[in-house]
């Protein structure tokens, strides 16, 4: 689904579109739903210990140096040439060890990350996984949640967003419920 369509649509426009109320879906149309849509998730390739390998061996650094390293041993500066081979060599070696601890510490951060949402199913506030969060479900957010998809707002007071690992912005955005006169091309615009 797109989200730019709704953000130029009435609270009322977008429960009709998504055929969804003030109450939420039944949990019975939230699963049919389900079946549709799918689980609510982005799929991520885990980063293998080769992937990374590669992607060092990659670098316009490992490139430059190798080339000057072959270039001093072919003119006779062998030991200038071995000197940059291995420098060559601690870089990769650092810069492996370093980017899979990077990628062992996300996946270990991963699971501890909220993985629960509150939802309006039947009227009644549900705590579900984020991941069978369907469209036209109506997320409860709290202060200091984290928003589990795109939403379109029906109902705030002085709601900030924390947008900075979008736009880099540092500073809290506030976000309105009123439909947008133009539609949004990208999310942290809405």
């Amino acid at each position: 689904m797109k989200f730019p369509k709704y953000t130029t649509k009435s609270i009322e426009e977008t429960f009709q579109a998504l055929k969804s109320s003030k109450n939420g879906l039944s949990q019975k149309e939230a699963e049919e739903r389900l079946k549709v849509y799918g689980l609510n998730e982005i799929k991520i390739k885990e980063i293998t210990a080769f992937d990374i390998l590669i992607k060092q061996l990659k670098s316009p650094s490992f490139y430059l140096l190798f080339t000057a390293a072959i270039i001093s041993i072919l003119v006779g500066e062998i030991t200038d040439g071995l000197v940059i081979l291995i420098f060559v060599f601690i870089n990769i070696f650092l810069g492996f060890f370093q980017e899979s601890r990077a990628a062992k510490t996300a996946s270990i951060l991963k699971h501890y990350l909220p993985r629960k949402i509150q939802v309006l199913r039947n009227g009644q506030t549900k705590e579900i996984s984020q991941e069978l969060l369907v469209p036209g479900d109506i997320v409860i957010l709290e202060a200091g949640d984290i928003v589990p998809a795109d939403l379109r707002i029906i109902e705030s007071k002085d709601l900030l967003l924390d947008e900075s690992i979008l736009t880099g912005e540092s500073v809290p955005v506030s976000k309105k419920f009123q439909a947008l006169p133009e539609e949004a091309k990208e999310i942290f615009k809405a």
